[in-house]
């Protein structure tokens, strides 16, 4: 409600029917099954089509974004980075990056602190990041940095609507001008080559400087900000439903909790396609170069297959037809999933190792922003 709340109040009325036709805005799709569809035919609903966020995702950070692209040209951009994501590399990542930072999680509660989840979340997930970059920085101008580019990620994601307007001249300069300051430093790295980075990876599959901002641009707005929702909402579903005190005396659930997380949080609640050519979808004619809105948030409680999807439940055995939907599916299947699970898995590992449990006792939802989050979680230690 916070983030949207008349596409939320929208997405509630739509969600049991599978597809929906709406003035201005194009067709809805609510179903999982559907959404599955359309998210592997990748002739007929493309992401680089004249309607939904291919638009100004192209006029920011050009034709090498990843998210507005299709066909061999993005494929060949996936394979080049394919290994800086896979579970070892994710491992390693994590050690490096990731555990300072958990430790002083775990130090700040046990010490009996209060300590902002936010904060922490857009820490470590900027942080992974620049990384990831190729940027060489000390822990404290690390520091720095991974929340700034949180910051410059905050202010473009405002321009990506689903509306598909294309951008006017004053906010076009805008979000150059921030998309300028988060990529930062990634000439350099690229000059540096170093093939354990994004930049001198693609440098090595002959990818230009400007192509490697704009395909780095995009993966940091979608390492840092679905990611950093995603780790406060895990913390804060775990201590509203009283199930953290389950995962703890049941250990083996940590795994089902992190996937129910994310079918219940939803990071990316929806995704855009263009209708490519005439076709038919659930029985429903669909016309060429109408957006289509995918509400992933309400497949992923569709009724059909999911009976009590408004619950959470960290001991659900995911239906078939949900596993990994919150990532996606097909091409667009989220390259960057690894760090996503990883570093819910190891934030919630610290909240399982602690002498006692943590309570919340401070939350502000996140006003008007592309993907729902907080802007505050502030935890401690429940016996303080």
């Amino acid at each position: 409600m916070a983030a949207h709340p008349g596409a939320y109040v929208l997405s509630r009325a739509m969600r049991r029917r599978p597809i929906v036709r709406l003035p201005r805005l194009g067709v809805l799709v609510n179903d999982a099954s559907l959404v599955r569809e359309v998210l592997l035919d990748h002739d007929t609903y493309v992401k680089n089509g004249t309607r939904g966020a291919a638009v100004p995702v192209t006029q920011i950070f050009g034709p090498y974004a990843l998210l507005n692209q299709d066909g061999d040209e993005h494929k060949q951009l996936r394979l080049a980075l394919r290994t800086l994501f896979t579970p070892a590399a994710v491992r390693e990542l994590a050690a490096t990056v990731a555990r300072p930072l958990l430790a002083d999680l775990r130090t700040t509660l046990e010490q009996g602190g209060r300590f902002d989840m936010v904060r922490f979340s857009q820490l470590v997930s900027g942080s992974l990041m620049s990384h990831l970059a190729g940027l060489s920085l000390e822990p404290e101008e690390l520091h720095r940095r991974a929340m700034e580019i949180h910051a410059r990620s905050r202010t473009l994601t405002t321009k990506l609507s689903i509306g598909s307007l294309e951008l006017g001249e004053g906010e076009l300069a805008e979000a150059h001008a921030a998309f300028a300051e988060m990529v930062a430093g990634v000439d350099a790295a690229w000059d540096r080559g170093h093939e354990d980075t994004v930049p001198g990876r693609l440098r090595a599959h002959g990818v230009d400087k400007a192509g490697t901002r704009g395909v780095l641009g995009t993966l940091m707005i979608a390492g840092t900000d679905t990611t950093s929702s995603a780790i406060a909402r895990m913390v804060a579903l775990l201590c509203d439903t009283g199930q953290l005190t389950r995962v703890r005396a049941h250990p083996e659930l940590l795994g089902p909790m992190v996937d129910e997380t994310f079918r219940y949080a939803a990071p990316v609640p929806v995704m855009t396609r263009t209708i490519a050519r005439d076709t038919r979808l659930g029985g429903r004619a669909l016309s060429t170069d109408t957006q289509m809105l995918v509400f992933v948030v309400n497949a992923l409680r569709d009724r059909r297959v999911i009976a009590d999807g408004d619950v959470y439940d960290v001991a659900r055995e995911m239906p078939r037809e949900l596993r990994q939907l919150w990532f996606g599916a097909g091409q667009h299947f989220c390259i960057g999933y690894a760090i996503g699970r990883r570093l819910l898995e190891e934030t919630a590992q610290v909240l399982l190792d602690l002498p006692n449990e943590v309570r919340i006792v401070h939350r502000r939802p996140a006003a008007h922003v592309l993907l729902p989050a907080y802007a505050e979680l502030v935890v401690e230690s429940a016996d303080h």
